[in-house]
């Protein structure tokens, strides 16, 4: 579960919904609210990508007219929120954003899906479907190619996989096969190879079927970190809401001195998160280093709502940065609250004191 990326879907919804006086179907609220998600970043709202293109081929996808049917199937639902999904991105790619915000707005007046189509877009909704579908066709044959894979034995052999995967070079099932064979036989070069391969025939493969985890597997395996640590983020560009490989990302990073790459480990696990009080923390950190006080302000005062353990750090946290940021008495507070739980507590006398001296940051 994404925090960050169902924040951006319901205030999509919000838009979308007062644009069309609350008139929208289903299909197109959440349709556009999905296509937002995708928009907003290149990692969220594709989940479904691998089991569109299979009910794609299984011809197992609804209608345009019957779209919001979807809706109440709960074994056609979460295709129907993708497939909506889709459908935005072809009006808008078709026909211009500028006409597909006056496809929602005409939903104000009181039209509905088959005269509002007519009205904005000139065609009619079986025309539309026509386009769409040769869109789907086009877009999903590389993805429907590597889907496909032969039939083989449970015991395959490593040598009888190799030899598949010769034959079968577009075969996403077989090179992950392939991947996991050589791993077992200690081949770690030739198995991240392999698995290499099937991340760039289906980019889009998550969870257990997602090449880049297995990849980070082997690699920490083998002691090598670097690609452990590379193979993670390329994970967490498709599988973003799995925080626990969000979490290792940082504790791999957190030694190596780049506080780029680091900055972006823990955003991922705040957007996932955002009550995760040390990923905040040292998010907080990091944006205090290069001066930008209103991430490290909110970053921290995040941090401190979790009700942390050490709660004297989190107010002295905060309070350096409202210092920084020139926020004195602010950060006179927060140092003091620092040390009424821990008198001691020196980084907390530190701050207390530059204020007291008359000093910044």
């Amino acid at each position: 579960f994404n925090w960050g990326e169902t924040l951006w879907h319901e205030m999509a919804h919000v838009i979308t919904l007062q644009m069309s006086n609350n008139r929208l179907p289903r299909w197109l609220s959440e349709g556009t609210s999905v296509f937002e998600e995708r928009r907003a970043r290149p990692e969220w709202g594709r989940e479904m990508d691998v089991p569109f293109a299979q009910a794609l081929e299984q011809k197992k996808l609804l209608k345009l007219a019957d779209l919001n049917e979807g809706f109440s199937d709960p074994q056609m639902i979460s295709l129907a929120y993708y497939q909506s999904s889709l459908v935005v991105e072809h009006l808008i790619d078709a026909y211009g954003e500028p006409k597909f915000h006056q496809f929602i707005r005409s939903y104000g007046r009181g039209l509905e899906t088959e005269d509002a189509v007519k009205e904005i877009f000139g065609e009619s909704l079986d025309q539309i479907q026509t386009a769409f579908d040769a869109r789907l066709a086009r877009q999903y044959e590389p993805l429907l190619r590597a889907l496909k894979r032969p039939e083989t034995k449970e015991t395959t052999s490593l040598d009888e996989v190799k030899a598949l995967a010769s034959a079968n070079p577009d075969s996403f099932g077989i090179h992950m096969q392939l991947g996991i064979k050589l791993s077992e036989a200690g081949d770690t070069a030739a198995a991240i190879q392999a698995l290499e391969r099937a991340a760039q025939l289906i980019p889009n493969a998550t969870g257990e079927n997602n090449p880049h985890a297995l990849i980070a597997q082997i690699a920490l395996k083998a002691g090598d970190t670097p690609r452990a640590t590379r193979a993670i983020e390329d994970q967490l560009k498709i599988d973003h809401s799995d925080v626990e490989a969000a979490r290792k990302l940082v504790s791999l990073l957190e030694p190596l001195g780049d506080p780029a790459r680091l900055e972006a480990a823990y955003r991922r696990v705040v957007d996932v998160d955002p009550s995760d009080a040390r990923a905040q923390a040292g998010l907080g950190r990091l944006a205090l280093q290069r001066k930008d006080t209103g991430t490290a302000l909110r970053a921290f005062r995040s941090a401190l709502a979790t009700n942390p353990p050490d709660r004297a750090t989190a107010h002295t946290d905060l309070a350096e940065a409202h210092l920084a940021a020139g926020q004195k008495d602010e950060a006179r507070k927060q140092a003091i609250a620092a040390l009424e739980i821990a008198p001691s507590f020196v980084r907390a006398q530190d701050v207390l004191l530059k204020i007291l001296d008359g000093g910044g940051a």
